[in-house]
């Protein structure tokens, strides 16, 4: 049962991950009147992002490892505080020099965070309601998505793109403030001469390489449809920028439904990662005429609900499962999975680009298509590799 405490801390925890996620998409809206406030071009200001998803993915694993040693709270809280001052620091940044710091550093602390908060959250909830309680952080996710750059374009439209960086790290403070009360201390953990430390060495098994294999084939998949699928309906429909903005919405709905749902099934479906493999079929199905058949907006935009729907149906059980892990190898386990996924988004976009540029975006439909398929067969193959484990078998990690 989900206690008012624990809910305080799931509310929590979806708010900062909102706003952190948010970070990492803050630049789209703004990307051309960036460039010329920084006396520079688009492109220079779009490869802020793979920088940034550069850091992202260097300091999950790191912080995750650190708050395993010194406790999630304190890494949770100096994260998000850490967010703030990139925001004010990129909003009064007037070079290029200065924005390639400001936000390299935002991906700091947005890996720092991400690295720590799903550890966190699964050090608190009992594993018979994980699923569900990881869904609600996995909801901030796509929140972002469906309202976080929405609302900093709003916003901007009234005080500029300056001003929505101001307002975002204002945001960012609020939450750190709300994360130092309504975290629950770290749990105690026996001393070391009660029991045997677990180290991420010693569950780094080949069964845990497959796993997190079908983890970055996910997002490969996922990844490139929410950097190219903007443009597809742009150059399939020419729509006007207020126009694709609802599209997308709606289109993310249907990530914010398949996390909700997730959730609740992870917790009642005993064979968490086939339900994580059958989720990866259907995207990799749904996904390849979503970007070949561009003959009908609405057809586009049923099938888009649809993929993303499904994809994140499998999400939270794919995180529920890694982190069933003994607490001191939890936050390392959960945040080396944040930098694979973020190897993921930048092979997604490396290669997308190639694949749109040559071949157009059928070629990218099959590519994610080819992906998704490839993560599900990786989940199933753990699931054989895992029945095969013999009973009696020392195993440090359990999942």
């Amino acid at each position: 049962m989900i206690t008012p405490r624990l809910a305080a801390l799931l509310i929590a925890a979806c708010a900062a991950t909102f706003i952190v996620t948010t970070s990492g998409n803050s630049l789209a809206p703004f990307l051309q009147v960036i460039a010329t406030d920084t006396g520079t071009n688009l492109t220079a200001i779009a490869h802020l992002i793979s920088f940034a998803a550069i850091s992202w993915g260097a300091f999950s694993w790191l912080a995750g490892s650190a708050s395993d040693r010194i406790g999630r709270k304190p890494i949770l809280i100096a994260a998000m505080l850490l967010l703030a001052i990139t925001r004010f620091g990129f909003a009064h940044a007037h070079s290029y020099a200065a924005a390639l710091t400001w936000h390299v550093i935002s991906g700091v602390a947005g890996g720092s965070f991400l690295g720590a908060v799903f550890a966190c959250v699964s050090d608190h909830v009992p594993i018979a309601l994980r699923g569900r309680a990881l869904g609600w952080v996995i909801t901030g996710q796509s929140l972002s998505m469906v309202l976080g750059v929405p609302l900093l374009t709003y916003i901007g439209s009234f005080v500029g793109w300056r001003g929505a960086f101001v307002v975002h790290a204002v945001m960012a403070i609020v939450s750190a403030v709300s994360l130092i009360s309504l975290l629950p201390a770290d749990p105690k953990r026996p001393p070391r001469a009660e029991h045997h430390p677990v180290s991420f060495a010693s569950i780094a098994k080949p069964e845990f390489l497959v796993l997190l294999g079908a983890g970055t084939m996910e997002r490969v998949c996922f990844a490139s449809l929410a950097i190219y699928f903007a443009t597809y309906l742009q150059q399939s429909y020419h729509l006007p920028f207020s126009e694709l903005a609802g599209v997308l919405m709606l289109v993310a709905f249907g990530n914010l439904l398949g996390n909700l749902v997730g959730g609740q099934l992870a917790d009642r479906y005993p064979r968490r990662m086939a339900l994580f493999g059958w989720s990866l079929v259907v995207t990799g199905v749904l996904v390849v005429p979503l970007l070949w058949f561009s003959t009908s907006l609405i057809v586009s935009i049923v099938l888009g609900f649809a993929y993303s729907c499904a994809n994140a149906l499998g999400r939270p059980s794919y995180v529920a499962t890694l982190s069933d892990v003994p607490n001191e190898v939890r936050g390392a386990v959960l945040g080396f999975n944040v930098t694979m996924a973020s190897v993921g988004w930048l092979f997604a976009a490396s290669l997308g680009a190639q694949l749109v540029i040559q071949f157009g975006f059928a070629s990218l439909g099959i590519f994610s298509g080819a992906a998704a398929l490839c993560g599900a067969w990786l989940a199933w193959r753990y699931l054989q590799m895992k029945s095969r484990r013999l009973p009696t078998a020392k195993v440090a990690l359990e999942i």
